[in-house]
């Protein structure tokens, strides 16, 4: 019999309408309600605190329909509640949560036989690395970033500022990747449980998939499509940043949970 791209589990249909009902609902508040929609260093960025998480769980554990149904209902129904009055609804946004919740279930299907740790994580870390610097040098040798008609003047506190925040992160991604696979193993004392569950350096790899190639490279012409072509390089630099925080959050609140929810929903093959 041909294995699922994602976990088995013994999770009915009705229990998996009812769980892909809440994570919609919990999916909408972080990404509407508990995002960080102003910071003084970086004001023209928002930071969702586990949105885009729970959405790729929500594909891993229920799989690539349901996820998709988390990413885009969530966005849609965060839309018609808290942004109806703000601006108008743009479907592109949505189709980007669409992939989000879609895409991931395939991503760790193909990567869960992959056991070498190094591979896994020189595989994500190498890129994020390329990109620190990319970000870094487009913030010394410039002095404002226009987005969405506001020009933010980049002074000389924050081209020191933001590059070392996003090194510290970068740094802050390694240590949580080693760290909970550490943790993973002593909390999971089965030999064999440790072998089937996904862990953090196979998690970190297809969170960097994620948020590299459908939140930074698709979102960011999805919402140029929308704003303008003219703001691309800007919408794309602040999605950069935005990278930084998403992925070590993405990686400590997917480990947690699957930890956590070993026992309840996934089963071995």
């Amino acid at each position: 019999m041909k294995r699922p791209f994602f976990y088995p589990n013994n999770l009915g249909k009705i229990e998996k309408i009812c769980l892909c009902g809440l994570f919609i609902a919990i999916s909408m508040i972080l990404n509407k309600v508990l995002a960080i929609n102003y910071i003084p260093i970086i004001p023209f960025l928002r930071i969702s605190l586990g949105g885009p998480a729970l959405i790729i769980f929500s594909s891993l554990l229920l799989g690539p329909i349901y996820g998709m149904l988390v990413g885009g209902f969530s966005d849609i129904f965060g839309y018609l509640i808290f942004d109806i009055k703000a601006f108008a609804y743009m479907p592109q946004i949505t189709l980007t949560y669409i992939l989000l919740g879609f895409i991931p279930s395939f991503l760790f299907g193909l990567v869960k036989n992959i056991k070498n740790k190094k591979i896994m994580l020189l595989s994500s870390i190498i890129p994020m690395f390329l990109i620190l610097i990319f970000v870094s040098v487009y913030f010394i040798y410039n002095d404002s970033l226009s987005l969405y008609g506001t020009t933010y003047n980049i002074f000389l506190w924050m081209k020191i500022v933001i590059p070392t925040s996003l090194f510290i992160l970068f740094g802050v991604t390694i240590f949580f990747i080693v760290f909970i696979d550490k943790r993973m193993n002593k909390v999971i004392k089965d030999e064999q449980d440790r072998k089937h569950l996904l862990n953090p350096y196979q998690i970190g790899f297809v969170c960097f998939l994620c948020e590299f190639f459908i939140m930074l490279l698709f979102g960011s012409l999805m919402k140029a499509y929308a704003f303008g072509f003219t703001m691309f390089l800007s919408i794309f630099i602040c999605q950069m940043i935005v990278m930084f925080i998403n992925i070590p959050l993405n990686i400590a609140l997917i480990s947690c949970i699957i930890i956590v929810g070993k026992k309840y929903f996934i089963k071995k093959y």
